[in-house]
């Protein structure tokens, strides 16, 4: 067997770096290619244009505008037919604000017929310029739509629109969605965003009845990176994008990329590192996607075969099967094993070796996610250099795994071993056909290669499925990290722990001596890294700390914040000498109703005019209190919020549209962005009479000068940067109306 164990360890190796290659996007085609195929050197062309200034397209903004002055140029160029469509958005997200979104179509061939919807955003966080986010989405979409209209008309219409104010709470996609003609047209879409700078683009969610566009993109797709599991994973998830909305109205795929995340949201996200091989491979799956749905016989959006399990092989194709066939394969691909086991004699102790390995190597993994979690070696989910940290976790699993493993296997044989690790496998397998139908291919499939390989002599019976094994998760492994980044760190180490348990049934001869060095050289190698990842830098300037400064002035205080919290976590603590430059007392407390207790201090007022309102009615009978106000920032703050107490409930209207308050610890919240001059008219409707006492506070996204907050934004070091919102400027004032 020890033959069987070279043979598989270097297949391992093999697959490994097959994977690397293969998950890298293809190379981009240059600008001089023929018509009908997707260029993204031609795509950089126009990204430039969009991001020359350097300057945010947050909602709003004059650089959102310019942004949008490019769209309509470069797709009235190519001859589609453009509009604007402007409108007041509320989203569930508690954000409203008047949005401007790009709507350009090709009409088909049958235009009778429901058309293809695709789809990104064009607008950016105010902290950024949004090469990559969405830059790289929406020049996808306007190469796409140059060969689209270079090629004989699509059979049926396309529809692009760029939609605006999706970070603000994907208030272009709903005003699309609700409010233009449109949308009662499409039953299909295609959707691209970005969440980094580089990296493949990976299909990662669908709309139900995702069955035949799986089949669409198994026939289409050059380069599929893509699985059920992204799938199972983020339907579970509270994360949102434009397809969050456009799914409501038609069935299709969201693609992003997730690599570089080091860039996302903030003002790195720039055009010299936006990749063009990302480019490339978003616009080859947006353009193949949207050409395949335009000319399906299937009227897009009838999910007539259900769901799908699959996953891509390597980025070389595609394998799937009717979600309904999962719990038939799991039981099928254990059963055989289980036969294999009986007719060879091998139910003994291989069962209990394989989890008996399993339950420490999870245990040590989680052990050393801990430890490095409370040294200070990872501050933040991603660090400027995670490979140690990553050796550590991965090499503590390996290490715990093998040496039960080895110490076990010599009291078993070869075919028990096997047949108890691939029972194992097979049992997860029923798990998740259970629970999580689109993950389960990652046991179902090897169990089945083992059932098959089962019949071979016992060297393939091992080799086969554990090489099967390593093909699938040597996929996850590439883009884990990438995804999660230390989230949850025991996690990182899920391909090590699966694919250590396949070699068991190839240690029952390894020597004595052998079986003891092995798993210490990996604990001493976790240990010495460990120790690495604690002394290297967490932040550099390329990878940088976020840290934003919060300028906040209460009726009767003003306090300057350091902030580096997202959403319940943090980047770590915030720099020292950002902190000395606030001086005073440090305490902790939350920089806006929303976030977590940040560090502050108490500074001197500056003169800043507090938010106000205009009532315009008033209507209280008793039972009910209503009351219209224009509220507005004296001092030209472009976001607004009102903050509502706990215990009563309040209807809120913006400009005539139903806002939908985002529940916080404090309350409930409605943002208002974008709010012009004049300001913006609310209605305040409660059930129980009374006047209606809420906060509200102003934004804007530059700090007072001379004072401690812009001191602070200075003393900023080259290892942080302001990212999201960035540097702001809070007045608030409590209203009672």
């Amino acid at each position: 067997m020890r033959r069987a164990l070279a043979v598989t360890l270097t297949l391992f190796a093999l697959v490994f770096a097959l994977a690397l290659s293969r998950y890298s996007p293809p190379a981009p085609v240059p600008a001089d290619a023929p018509s009908l195929r997707f260029s993204a050197m031609r795509a950089r062309e126009v990204q430039a244009r969009l991001v020359s200034d350097g300057a945010t397209r947050f909602v709003g903004t004059e650089g959102n505008a310019r942004g949008r002055a490019v769209i309509a140029a470069e797709l009235e160029k190519i001859g589609w037919v453009v509009e604007t469509q402007s409108a007041w958005s509320c989203s569930h997200h508690g954000t409203c604000a008047p949005i401007a979104n790009v709507v350009a179509y090709l009409s088909g061939r049958e235009p009778a017929l429901p058309g293809v919807l695709i789809t990104a955003h064009h607008d950016s966080v105010p902290v950024s310029p949004g090469a990559s986010d969405d830059g790289l989405g929406t020049v996808t979409l306007i190469e796409t739509a140059r060969a689209l209209a270079q090629g004989p008309r699509p059979r049926r219409t396309v529809v692009a629109v760029f939609t605006d104010a999706e970070e603000a709470g994907l208030l272009g996609a709903e005003a699309f969605v609700r409010g233009h003609p449109l949308a009662g047209t499409v039953r299909a879409t295609v959707n691209i965003d970005s969440r980094g700078s580089h990296g493949p683009s990976q299909m990662f969610e669908t709309s139900r009845g995702n069955a035949w566009l799986v089949a669409l993109m198994a026939d289409h797709l050059e380069r599929p990176v893509t699985t059920s599991l992204f799938y199972e994973v983020y339907k579970r998830m509270p994360n949102d994008t434009d397809f969050s909305v456009t799914k409501t109205i038609a069935s299709g795929v969201n693609f992003a990329n997730l690599a570089g995340i080091e860039h996302y949201h903030t003002p790195l996200d720039a055009l010299d590192v936006s990749s063009p091989r990302t480019l490339q491979h978003h616009g080859d799956h947006a353009l193949a996607m949207t050409r395949a749905l335009a000319e399906s016989d299937l009227a897009p959006g009838a999910a007539v075969q259900g769901d799908a399990v699959w996953f891509d092989v390597l980025a070389f194709g595609l394998v799937r099967w009717p979600e309904r066939w999962t719990m038939l394969l799991a039981l099928v691909a254990i059963s055989l094993v289980v036969g294999h086991a009986i007719r060879g004699r091998a139910l003994d102790r291989g069962l209990v070796v394989f989890f008996a390995s399993l339950v420490p190597g999870i245990l040590a993994a989680i052990l050393a996610g801990f430890a490095l979690g409370n040294t200070g070696a990872l501050p933040a989910f991603w660090v400027a250099q995670p490979y140690p940290a990553l050796v550590a976790i991965h090499t503590s699993a390996a290490a715990a795994v093998l040496a039960v493993s080895l110490l076990l296997a010599r009291r078993s044989t070869p075919r028990a071993l096997w047949a108890g690790t691939w029972i194992g496998w097979g049992a997860l397998g029923v798990v998740t056909a259970a629970i999580a139908p689109g993950m389960s291919y990652l046991f179902v499939v090897p169990t089945l290669v083992a059932a098959i390989a089962g019949w071979l002599p016992l060297a393939g019976a091992c080799v086969a499925p554990a090489v099967a094994a390593a093909m699938l998760v040597f996929a996850l492994a590439t883009s884990l990290y990438e995804a999660l980044g230390f989230a949850v760190a025991p996690l990182l180490a899920l391909p090590t722990l699966l694919l250590t348990t396949t070699l068991a049934p190839m240690l029952v001869d390894v020597p004595a001596r052998v079986g003891r060095r092995v798993p210490a050289a990996l604990a001493a190698i976790a240990l010495v890294a460990s120790g690495v990842a604690l002394v290297v830098p967490k932040f550099t300037a390329t990878v940088p700390q976020r840290a934003n400064v919060v300028f906040r002035q209460d009726d009767g205080s003003a306090r300057v914040f350091v902030d580096t919290t997202w959403g319940p976590s943090t980047w770590g603590a915030p720099p020292p000498s950002m902190l000395d430059a606030i001086g005073g007392s440090v305490r902790k407390d939350s920089a806006l109703p929303w976030t977590i207790p940040t560090p502050f201090a108490d500074v001197p007022r500056v003169e800043l005019a507090a938010p106000s309102s205009e009532v315009l009615s008033v209507e209280d009978d008793g039972k009910r209190h209503r009351v219209r106000a224009r509220l507005r920032s004296p001092r030209g703050a472009s976001s607004l919020a009102i903050v509502l107490p706990l215990g009563r409930h309040v209807e809120v209207k913006v400009e005539g549209r139903f806002a939908i308050p985002r529940p916080i610890l404090s309350g409930s919240l409605v943002g208002l962005l974008a709010v012009p001059a004049e300001g913006v008219v609310v209605e305040l409707d409660s059930p129980s009479s009374g006047p209606i006492a809420f906060t509200l506070l102003d934004r804007s996204y530059s700090l007072p000068p001379g004072t401690k907050a812009e001191a602070a934004a200075a003393a900023r070091p080259k290892n942080a940067t302001p990212f999201q919102d960035g540097d702001v400027t809070v007045v608030t004032t409590a209203l009672s109306l």
